[in-house]
């Protein structure tokens, strides 16, 4: 029992359940369009965000993670340093357009983590910008880079659908963390109160039910059950649930869309 409480917190701490989770909606994107399977895509986005992540969590104090727990960061090191290694191999089997675009992306997260000017602060510690950064990242590695190079219709809106999509999913993190974040933060949990954030999160929810809808994303009980999730997943979210409730179920709906989504093809 020790063992496997021992994995699961490796395979959370090292943001293994993240980068499943940033995938699925890349395999959502990918699956509508119906494009051709592209091996080193999905290892870019799988490995990049183990790599992302946990550069903005561990990046500038990986010394005190270090000193701390060792049995958890030794590990969490090896798969870093791995992911690293294949998210380089894969960049180099991608177009032009989606090198620039993740370039373009791993700047943003350079500078979500670390400040440009010393003067200044990083993207994570401005007012109410850092789940918009998310979300535009997110929107942007599982939209835009696998449809650069094809000829879409509605690609802002799908861009747009799904950049509401994460923001919903960050709702409940900022519902969490409401007790340590500092007040100059204004996170939208601290400007509306939980009430308020969550009544902003269910009409996210709706806008993204009806774009889905207009996009004819398929099918549709399938997209109509995540908006159940997605409304489930808000309406049980305070300040009080434990880190778990965001990490892994939370976490969990993009990648339940994508499991059910394949299950479904197959019948």
């Amino acid at each position: 029992m020790k063992l496997l409480a021992y994995l699961f917190r490796i395979y959370l701490k090292s943001s293994i359940h993240i980068a499943l989770a940033v995938s699925s909606l890349l395999y959502i994107s990918i699956k509508s369009h119906e494009i051709e399977y592209q091996k080193a895509l999905y290892e870019l986005v799988f490995f990049g965000s183990i790599v992302a992540y946990n550069f903005i969590k561990y990046g500038l104090e990986v010394k005190r993670y270090f000193i701390s727990s060792k049995r958890v960061m030794i590990p969490l090191l090896l798969i870093s340093i791995f992911s690293i290694g294949m998210s380089v191999l894969a960049l180099f089997e991608l177009t032009y357009n989606q090198i620039l675009l993740v370039l373009l992306m791993g700047f943003l997260i350079y500078l979500y983590t670390i400040p440009f000017i010393p003067s200044l602060p990083n993207f994570r510690n401005l007012s109410r910008i850092k789940i918009y950064i998310v979300a535009l990242v997110w929107a942007g590695i599982t939209t835009l880079l696998p449809l650069i190079d094809q000829s879409t219709d509605f690609l802002i809106i799908e861009f747009v659908q799904r950049f509401i999509l994460v923001l919903i999913l960050m709702i409940p993190f900022e519902i969490r963390d409401l007790k340590y974040d500092d007040n100059s933060l204004n996170t939208l949990a601290q400007s509306l109160g939980v009430n308020g954030v969550k009544n902003l999160g269910y009409l996210l929810v709706l806008l993204w039910l009806l774009s889905s809808l207009y996009l004819e994303l398929k099918p549709i009980a399938l997209v109509i059950f995540i908006a159940l999730l997605l409304i489930l997943a808000l309406a049980y979210s305070n300040s009080e649930r434990k880190r778990v409730f965001t990490e892994f179920w939370v976490e969990s709906i993009p990648i339940a869309y994508a499991f059910i989504d394949a299950l479904l093809l197959n019948y």
